[in-house]
């Protein structure tokens, strides 16, 4: 079901969905990357469940979908990184990853 929402979603809003605003037109500062990034990429935030997730992908290439809801979640919230560097890291290591559409 939110797959499908999302496949709608990005080919109502085409290329906004990947602006630094997104489709809201928002003037949003990501202050968090390098090492915090780095960090939640290899499962050492120090939060048990978004590191167990983390670790999870890396070794089996899969992550349920409740997973990687959190670990984006606190990728963006927490850590204030740039939700595009966690996609792309998705893009390269989900098994199951398919593109939704081309622009």
């Amino acid at each position: 079901m939110a797959r499908d929402f999302f496949r709608f979603f990005c080919l109502k809003h085409g290329v906004k969905v990947f602006q630094t605003g997104g489709t809201a037109h928002g003037s949003w500062q990501w202050k968090g990357g390098g090492k915090y990034f780095e960090r939640w990429k290899n499962g050492m935030t120090g939060q048990p469940l978004v590191d167990a997730n983390m670790r999870e992908l890396k070794v089996t290439g899969f992550m349920s979908s409740e997973g990687r809801q959190l670990v984006a979640s606190f990728l963006t919230h927490n850590l204030d990184v740039d939700w595009r560097l966690g996609a792309a890291y998705f893009e390269e290591m989900l098994i199951d990853y398919e593109v939704f559409f081309r622009i």
